[in-house]
């Protein structure tokens, strides 16, 4: 399991959390194929992702890569990345996604960002 060593400023919170699609792709370097199931994206940077979702992936006793397609707006963005942490509660299990590294994943991600909160609706709650 990875420790956090997140230093990065920007992270935005959804106020209403996304669905996504995401697939188990490897489990301790070992290759699977997975059914796709449904997560919600509660919050994003550009560098990683926290989602919750129901199946209990036991991420502190295995190296789990997972292949996400995130609709923010209208494109799809299919990401690769690792589960770095997990947290467990009765209904749902939270978990902290490192993205693998992507030459434009986080300028995509923040130009999709800049779209969605121009809906008024979407826009960010302050105070």
């Amino acid at each position: 399991m990875f420790t956090s060593r997140r230093k990065e400023a920007f992270r935005y919170i959804f106020n209403k959390p996304l669905s996504c699609v995401y697939e188990i792709i490897e489990i301790n370097g070992s290759a699977i194929t997975s059914k796709k199931a449904t997560a919600q994206l509660i919050d994003i940077s550009r560098n990683g992702c926290r989602l919750e979702m129901k199946l209990n992936l036991n991420s502190k006793a295995n190296r789990i890569q997972l292949k996400m397609v995130l609709k923010i707006t209208d494109k799809e963005i299919p990401i690769t990345g690792y589960v770095r942490w997990q947290r467990s509660s009765l209904s749902y299990h939270s978990y902290g996604i490192l993205f693998e590294k992507s030459h434009d994943l986080g300028a995509t991600i923040v130009e999709e960002l800049m779209k969605f909160t121009k809906d008024s609706k979407n826009a960010p709650k302050v105070g």
